[in-house]
């Protein structure tokens, strides 16, 4: 999730799906070990699932002060977070690109192809220019840089 103060939104990265849950019969803490309490049942133990609707993942833009949704774009696949930039860009890592979306109205402006498994992009400056980074890739992990040089993303 990011934050961008001129637009007073946050963008989430967001998945719709359903998962069962159940209390776990016997229950010991032990530290460093995954301690959630849930059950872990066979699958012919579990009630069906109900069926989706809508997409599976969406980037959604939230007011978090009147808790309501500003606009929402249907994602490609899995995704990493989100970094929102001080000129109102929102970059998310979806499916397998790298995406630019103006941060007042989704619209997406640009994206590059980089690889399924997209981390949370970085953003930094050097020597004037200031440059996008994000991790992305299944098998072979890559890192990709691109340059916001302040001419229109195509």
């Amino acid at each position: 999730m990011s934050w961008n103060p001129a637009t007073g939104l946050v963008y989430l990265p967001a998945q719709n799906s359903s998962s069962y849950y159940s209390k776990a019969d016997e229950f010991d803490y032990r530290q460093g070990v995954w301690n959630t309490g849930l059950g872990r049942t066979r699958r012919e133990d579990r009630p069906e699932r109900p069926e989706l609707t809508g997409p599976r993942t969406v980037l959604l833009a939230l007011d978090p002060i009147t808790n309501t949704e500003a606009w929402r774009v249907v994602s490609e696949g899995a995704h990493g977070g989100t970094m929102s930039t001080g000129g109102n860009l929102v970059f998310p890592g979806s499916g397998d690109r790298l995406i630019a979306h103006d941060a007042r109205t989704g619209d997406e402006l640009w994206s590059a192809t980089v690889g399924q498994g997209t981390a949370t992009p970085i953003t930094y400056e050097l020597d004037g220019t200031q440059y996008v980074s994000i991790a992305a890739g299944r098998r072979v992990r890559r890192v990709y840089t691109f340059a916001l040089d302040g001419l229109p993303l195509r």
